[in-house]
C-alpha cells in the first residue's frame, strides 16, 4: 500500500510540474518528487517488476 501511495504522489506531483509557473512551488514540487523517489527506493528496492 505505502509504494503504491509513493508512487501515486509522484505521479500526482509530476502532472502538476508541467502546469505550474510559480518558479518557488515548481522547486517545492521537484523536491517532493525527490523524497518520493527516495522512499520508493530506500522501502522498496527490489520491488518486482510484471514482464
Amino acid at each position: 500500500m505505502e509504494y503504491w501511495i509513493a508512487a501515486q504522489n509522484i505521479r500526482r506531483f509530476r502532472k502538476r510540474l508541467f502546469t505550474e509557473t510559480d518558479p518557488e512551488k515548481r522547486r517545492l514540487l521537484r523536491e517532493l518528487i525527490e523524497s518520493e523517489m527516495d522512499k520508493l527506493q530506500t522501502d522498496f528496492p527490489q520491488m518486482p517488476t510484471k514482464h
